[in-house]
């Protein structure tokens, strides 16, 4: 095999990794996060301490926020961490704000007689929740957290700034040795499979929910 397309399979498989290990910490989180920060479930002093978040993950540019990560917050708490463990961390600490939003509107979503009325059938806060808003929620927002998970993919290409070999690092390594820029369209091939193969799923998923509804 040639060697580079080696290195394009090594660093295909550490975009997946972070990617996939930043979407358990956000997914984890953030849907803590958003159900904590929903109107029928939070308290004011919660709620506005998940706005703050939000507004601050949010509002900072993810490349910043790596930088921050890896130079910055090592020197507060006098320790060390790796690139990788970095980038793992802000992939899935941004990743928790916007997944939090979007269950938070989810829930917030559901109609307030829903919640009533498993209260008068003697379900419990939590017990409603499990069974009755969640799984509502979870197919209104089915598409957006998709799309989340898409762009976590997209996101992990900043992580060579800090000396991961991502795809994208990779693709960049090759042409400066090279001098043949195409290896970028090999790179650009490799992500559009990626989301492709994630866009598939979230279409059968979602065709699941429909008919799962319909009967």
């Amino acid at each position: 095999m040639n060697p580079l397309f080696s290195l394009f399979i090594s660093g295909t498989l550490t975009t997946i990794g972070v990617a996939l290990l930043g979407l358990c910490i956000g997914m984890t989180l953030g849907c803590m996060l958003g159900v904590l920060g929903s109107r029928r479930m939070a308290s004011p002093i919660l709620a506005r301490a998940i706005q703050v978040y939000v507004f601050v993950m949010q509002g900072t540019p993810l490349y910043v926020q790596l930088l921050l990560m890896c130079y910055v917050l090592p020197l507060v708490w006098g320790g060390n961490i790796s690139p990788l463990t970095a980038g793992i961390i802000t992939i899935g600490m941004n990743s928790i704000a916007y997944v939090a939003q979007i269950v938070r509107g989810g829930v917030n979503g559901i109609p307030v007689g829903q919640w009533e009325a498993a209260y008068v059938l003697g379900y419990s806060r939590q017990a409603t929740l499990w069974y009755i808003i969640l799984p509502q929620m979870l197919r209104t927002t089915l598409p957006a957290l998709i799309n989340e998970t898409i762009s976590l993919i997209k996101e992990t290409s900043i992580m060579g700034a800090v000396g991961i070999i991502e795809l994208t690092k990779v693709a960049r390594d090759t042409v400066s040795r090279t001098l043949e820029p195409h290896w970028y369209i090999v790179a650009a091939l490799i992500y559009l499979t990626l989301t492709g193969l994630l866009g598939l799923g979230a279409q059968t998923l979602e065709r699941k929910f429909d008919y799962d509804k319909g009967h």
